[in-house]
């Protein structure tokens, strides 16, 4: 029975760590809350792990196969390293395109598989993109995901349903992005679009993060247009441009925190909406939150199917892998054990 670390028992941490055991594997947990180990211990059985880290220091002293880590992505680089070392597999939810670059270089020519940017964005939705892309041969693609709330509840139209740094991440910088085929990039909320797809009544905008190594795969596949945006209620990007430029939280994330995390508290009844828009058609799916809130099982549980692939042997002779990679077939099959939403067998009710 395959080993596997899990590495931060947050939110996510906790929906991997299940979703691995169910799917059969031994699971440890290891968080600088001790009280989320006692917990997940208590609830799942998951294993109290002997490993340690200490700020970036990351000591590992159990006979581990696999490394998932779903700390913050300033912390991943260390860890990935020691794994790296220890000729051990990793993974993470990523999210962050320079840290995944280091990571991937450092994995270079490893004996061990190294995955990255396992999130929802990126991450499920880049899965599914590479599955069209095969379908569909299209010239111009654009990903769009957005966590929401169910019901709009304040005037950002929004609740945390996920990590803040993360959300602070994609809001700032630059994009990539793929225009007449060449890589250029672009600033982060640089232009809002509307949505009135069916009954969504949503607008997006571009972030940081989510193309991740699609980009390459669009640019080999002659692509002439790829770009990700983030899918909120109407009226939430003019807000939150005020907040990062006016109020200059843009370069002041500990006000920024304190405000959003004030406006805009968790909810469990939450939704995930997903769509991917070729020249041709518009794949949409909808995702709402049973046992899981619906960020968990579009984030944790697609994530962890992954990781049960790679110490599998189902990337053997890959070092580094990326999205094109996936076993499509296997994945959702696997997948399907945890949601019944339909992402890959897409059927023509899925296309407009």
């Amino acid at each position: 029975m395959a080993k596997v670390l899990v590495v931060g028992l947050g939110q996510m941490g906790e929906a991997v760590a299940w979703a691995l055991q169910t799917l059969g594997c031994t699971v440890y947990g290891l968080d600088k809350k001790w009280n989320r180990v006692i917990d997940c211990k208590r609830k799942y059985g998951i294993l109290e792990s002997n490993s340690s880290h200490t700020g970036g220091d990351f000591v590992l002293n159990e006979n581990i196969d696999l490394v998932f880590s779903c700390l913050p992505y300033t912390m991943t680089a260390n860890l990935a390293t020691v794994c790296r070392n220890k000729n051990i597999f990793y993974a993470d939810l990523g999210g962050n395109p320079a840290t995944s670059k280091q990571i991937y270089a450092s994995f270079k020519g490893a004996w061990k598989v190294c995955f990255t940017d396992l999130g929802l964005t990126p991450g499920l939705i880049n899965i599914m993109a590479e599955h069209v892309m095969k379908k569909q041969k299209p010239r111009q693609l654009t990903l769009r995901v957005g966590g929401l709330p169910q019901t709009r509840t304040n005037s950002l139209g929004y609740t945390l349903t996920w990590s803040i740094a993360g959300l602070w991440n994609e809001y700032i910088g630059m994009c990539d992005m793929v225009l007449n085929g060449q890589k250029i990039e672009y600033k982060a909320l640089g232009y809002i679009d509307q949505i009135n797809h069916d009954h969504w009544n949503m607008e997006s905008s571009p972030t940081k993060g989510g193309l991740a190594h699609t980009l390459e795969s669009a640019i080999k596949n002659g692509l002439e247009l790829a770009k990700y945006e983030t899918i909120r209620y109407k009226g939430h990007f003019e807000k939150i441009i005020f907040l990062l430029n006016e109020c200059k939280l843009r370069n002041n994330f500990d006000l920024f925190e304190k405000i959003i995390s004030k406006a805009c508290p968790p909810t469990k009844n939450d939704k995930v909406l997903l769509q991917i828009e070729t020249e041709s058609s518009k794949i949409t799916t909808s995702v709402f939150a049973t046992d899981w809130t619906a960020m968990q099982r579009c984030t944790a549980f697609p994530a962890a199917v992954v990781a049960y692939q790679m110490i599998n042997g189902e990337f053997d002779g890959i070092d580094i892998c990326h999205y094109e990679h996936v076993p499509i077939a296997r994945f959702s099959s696997l997948l399907s054990t945890f949601l019944s939403e339909s992402f890959f067998d897409l059927g023509e009710e899925n296309y407009e």
